[in-house]
């Protein structure tokens, strides 16, 4: 009788929580703050999407003729609705085209990074032994290799480009996920169901797959959010030092960089590019401290 009804209150347990993890959710996204957050990002998610089609001009045409005009002055082609730079470049297309970059580069260096670090802590703490040591002692090598280093590294090395970039991105950033992921599969695979399915002859592969991935994957979407704020304001301080991104490739960091020599004067070069990283950003890590109180049960939503 007993085993009958064990099985009933497991589902009822399932069922229970799932309303519970809805209702936390609402709790905490459907605050003002996180609500301007998620409809910023995705403001300027479709801004890097229709690009080319809301750009009002090439956002590398020069024309001398017009440099340095301030906001909504008439040029030549068109109004400078956010200005001019030292080169006559209409700033809201090179602002809007630099978007593109800014979520390509953290987009892409997410999912790989997150792809490899994951896939190598689950091997480490999965199987331990020489593997886990192995990759324990890598991680700690990257950890103390200066992040600079590597970058002017592989630059100069390859060159500059977009997939340079999110190439360090990636070689840098997946030792964090590693170690994540390698932390969750220590404390999940000893769990009982882990040891009853390892015990009915699953194989490794079913495990993981069917037992420990589900149950890893809350913390590893956090840290993707608070890592992908943090690799869009390091891709921009890398070209604002004028490595990574070449300069033909509209970029905020290459236009904060060359404003501020003009910063008295024309202020607005890098004043808007400045703004849209901020917000992004803040946009970003609001998202992931959302997420993170939606997926721990420790933290008492406010």
């Amino acid at each position: 009788m007993a085993e009958q009804s064990s099985p009933a209150l497991a589902d009822s347990a399932q069922a229970s929580e799932k309303p519970r993890r809805r209702s936390r959710f609402a709790l905490v996204f459907y605050r003002p703050k996180v609500l301007l957050a998620v409809g910023l990002l995705l403001l300027i998610v479709v801004v890097a999407l229709l690009a080319p089609v809301i750009a009002p001009a090439d956002p590398n045409q020069q024309s001398l003729l017009d440099r340095l005009s301030p906001p909504m002055t008439e040029t030549a082609k068109q109004k400078a609705l956010l200005g001019t730079d030292q080169l006559g470049r209409d700033v809201l297309s090179r602002v809007i085209y630099g978007s593109r970059v800014s979520l390509l580069v953290g987009l892409f260096s997410v999912v790989f990074a997150g792809t490899l670090g994951v896939a190598l802590g689950m091997c480490a703490g999965f199987f331990g032994g020489f593997i886990d040591t192995l990759l324990m002692r890598l991680v700690d090598v990257l950890l103390a290799f200066p992040f600079v280093l590597l970058a002017l590294t592989v630059v100069a090395v390859l060159g500059t480009s977009v997939v340079n970039v999110i190439l360090v991105f990636t070689i840098t950033s997946w030792v964090s996920y590693a170690r994540t992921s390698r932390a969750s599969v220590l404390a999940l695979r000893d769990t009982d169901y882990v040891v009853v399915a390892r015990a009915l002859g699953a194989s490794s592969m079913r495990i993981v797959t069917r037992h420990i991935v589900p149950n890893m994957i809350n913390p590893i979407i956090v840290l993707a959010s608070f890592e992908m704020a943090r690799i869009i304001t390091t891709e921009a301080s890398l070209t604002f030092l004028g490595v990574g991104i070449p300069p033909t490739t509209p970029t905020w960091g290459a236009m904060i960089s060359d404003g501020r020599q003009y910063l008295r004067d024309a202020w607005w070069i890098a004043a808007f590019p400045g703004l849209m990283l901020f917000l992004l950003v803040l946009s970003v890590s609001f998202i992931g401290d959302a997420l993170r109180e939606v997926f721990d049960p420790r933290s008492v939503p406010r």
